[in-house]
């Protein structure tokens, strides 16, 4: 009886010590109002494994511009940032946590989705999307990570893919190492309000984009080189039907020639002639002089040498295109230029009906001289 009255004594210390080893109860979503709609809509993600990466987002070349989102616990706390970017072949996540703050558990999930659009608003269609789960579990002090999912685990031709970044994070002033939940949240996003912008879509970025044209702008007036007595032929823009440039001419010259093409202030009969561009053929080079009268510095020269009849009369679609400008882009007043083209007879071969003799009648270069000018 001493002995059934000694355990019946010691019982409680022993549930009591029992309880107290247990380690903290950490649900899923701790006290998160949209616990049960998001474990829900995870349950059936498919877990994939993925080695955390040994460098930061930092560290990596990506295209266009990087996604970023707070990283918050309760919505309204913040706890860091999530940054989502992507390069040609791969998809980056990166969780980084706030001063103070510590990764625990890091959870993602990628949503690849097709939807319809109803009365303008994209609307799931359960059928046809599949969730990929991420996870990993974080050293102690562990502030920063990235995920490095390849494009193609995803499928080449993913345009856009939905994600939802949690986080277990604790404060590393808390004793008790008690892990709080978090959430990359997207503030004021077109989605779907279930979740409470936590789902937030992405769109992969562009790696090499097609480069905009340059704008063919005129800084001052313009001058044409117009016919003079050294070219048998020269044909106006009118005649050639160049409609896209106010006006202008193409000569039609050959190979081992010189000649001498006046620029006019503008088209009328009356207009000044305020220089000229000087032509030389010889020994397989063309050298191109432009010299313009005092009063009228060149900003700009563009020179149309080739074996086809040109198409348009736009300056910036010629051959060759040169502009002054000093080192800080201000106008850089200029009175002569000089182009040297090497290989004429080559060029001159791809013109005419035979390509066996470069000095058969059918062998012509057309050239277009032009000059922006200020007064």
């Amino acid at each position: 009886m001493r002995s059934l009255a000694k355990f019946t004594r010691i019982l409680p210390i022993v549930f009591i010590l029992f309880f107290a080893c247990q380690p903290e109860q950490e649900p899923f979503m701790e006290h998160d109002p949209d616990q049960l709609e998001i474990e829900n809509f995870i349950s059936d993600a498919e877990e994939l494994y993925l080695n955390p990466s040994a460098r930061l987002l930092d560290e990596v070349a990506v295209c266009g511009g990087t996604m970023e989102m707070p990283l918050n616990y309760q919505r309204y706390f913040n706890m860091g940032k999530v940054e989502i970017a992507n390069s040609e072949e791969t998809l980056f996540i990166q969780y980084t946590t706030s001063p103070g703050v510590e990764l625990n558990k890091t959870i993602l999930v990628v949503v690849l989705e097709k939807r319809n659009n109803i009365n303008g608003k994209k609307l799931f269609d359960k059928e046809k999307y599949t969730k990929l789960m991420y996870s990993n579990v974080h050293d102690v002090g562990t502030m920063e990570t990235l995920y490095e999912i390849p494009k193609s685990e995803l499928g080449e031709d993913m345009e856009c893919v939905s994600i939802i970044a949690m986080a277990k994070v604790r404060e590393q002033n808390d004793n008790h190492r008690r892990s709080k939940f978090a959430f990359a949240r997207l503030e004021n996003a077109k989605t779907d309000k279930r979740f409470r912008h936590i789902l937030f879509e992405y769109c992969m970025q562009e790696c090499n984009p097609e480069p905009e044209p340059e704008p063919c702008t005129i800084q001052c007036s313009y001058g044409f080189g117009i016919p003079s007595v050294d070219i048998s032929k020269s044909f106006s823009f009118e005649e050639l039907d160049i409609t896209d440039w106010g006006w202008g001419y193409v000569h039609e010259v050959k190979n081992e020639t010189l000649f001498r093409l006046p620029i006019k202030q503008d088209d009328s009969e009356s207009a000044a002639i305020i220089g000229q561009v000087t032509v030389m053929i010889i020994d397989d080079i063309a050298y191109v002089y432009f010299q313009m009268n005092d009063g009228y510095p060149m900003n700009k020269t563009s020179l149309y040498f080739s074996h086809e009849m040109p198409e348009s009369g736009i300056p910036c679609g010629y051959t060759y295109n040169r502009t002054y400008t000093n080192p800080d882009g201000t106008w850089k007043p200029t009175l002569t230029d000089n182009y040297e083209i090497e290989n004429v007879s080559e060029i001159l071969a791809k013109s005419g009906e035979t390509n066996d003799d470069p000095n058969n009648d059918d062998k012509k270069l057309y050239v277009i001289a032009y000059t922006d000018f200020c007064e």
